[in-house]
């Protein structure tokens, strides 16, 4: 059944954000993204349902304090990272060794806020203990309560959230407005796919449920294919957005760049953030 289907779905996210931190000794900044991802889709699944059951809400909010705790590690990294991008352009080839020092800062201090986790949270063993109870209780949820009107009702919820905000965010400069319209369209898209996983699941099945819910679908409008990939395309061009911004912040204040540099390394940030702005307004 689709109650059982999504079930199985929410404990395999579950499992699999506390995998990537078991598997953390190697390469542990790239697991703790696989684990922010994995909680970020169990979370947009139990949102499907937290409407018509507020004990799922109580169950996300147990994730959001994992997913919330594990983001000060990932922006140390995405840091690095939007910064590599950055020095990739071939105008700013001849600016690698004269920029060195903030790429050192970065990767230092991306170090230093995974020690201090580590520090207080050996192996991330308070953080799998408290997915592992997050679990059970995910587990004991009222999972009958996940019908194919239901899915469809938290799914058409999340487009009506998104085309609240898009007039304002779509032209505006503020950060929040903007940050908000890129949540909102995050999470519709990992329920998008999450439950276009699970139809492709049940497709050989037959099932009564899930013929309902395709058929749900589509009278709501909300299998429009194009539409769907608009918006994901825009909460990609967000998210770099959002990281850019903040590489900007950081270019503009540090004292470890000379004038020049960091003249050239604005205007190469500036010219990406205006790419990327018009490509969220088309």
């Amino acid at each position: 059944m689709l109650d059982q289907t999504l079930q199985d779905a929410c404990a395999q996210e579950i499992a699999a954000a506390d995998a990537a931190l078991a598997a953390s000794t190697r390469n542990p900044h790239r697991r703790v993204h696989q684990a922010r991802k994995a909680l970020r889709r169990v979370r947009a699944l139990l949102a499907l349902i937290a409407r018509s059951d507020p004990t799922f809400a109580t169950v996300d909010a147990k994730l959001r304090r994992a997913t919330h705790s594990l983001s000060p590690l990932r922006d140390a990294a995405v840091a690095v990272e939007t910064f590599d991008r950055l020095m990739k352009r071939k105008a700013l080839h001849g600016s690698i060794k004269t920029a060195a020092p903030l790429r050192n800062d970065l990767a230092r201090r991306c170090d230093a806020v995974l020690a201090d986790f580590r520090q207080r949270d050996p192996d991330f063993a308070k953080l799998r203990n408290h997915l592992q109870r997050a679990g059970a209780a995910a587990k004991a949820l009222a999972w009958s309560r996940a019908s194919p009107r239901t899915i469809t009702r938290g799914l058409a919820h999340s487009r009506r959230r998104i085309a609240k905000i898009d007039e304002r965010a779509r032209h505006s400069n503020e950060r929040h407005l903007r940050h908000r319209w890129r949540r909102r369209l995050r999470r519709y898209n990992d329920q998008r796919v999450l439950i276009a996983e699970i139809l492709a699941l049940e497709s050989g099945n037959d099932r009564s449920d899930a013929v309902e819910l395709v058929q749900h679908l589509s009278r709501k409008g909300l299998q429009d294919t194009a539409t769907d990939k608009r918006l994901a395309t825009t909460a990609l061009a967000l998210g770099l957005e959002h990281d850019t911004r903040l590489m900007r912040q950081m270019v503009r204040k540090t004292p470890l760049l000379d004038d020049s540099v960091r003249a050239q390394l604005l205007s190469a940030l500036d010219h990406r953030l205006r790419k990327l702005h018009k490509r969220c307004e088309k």
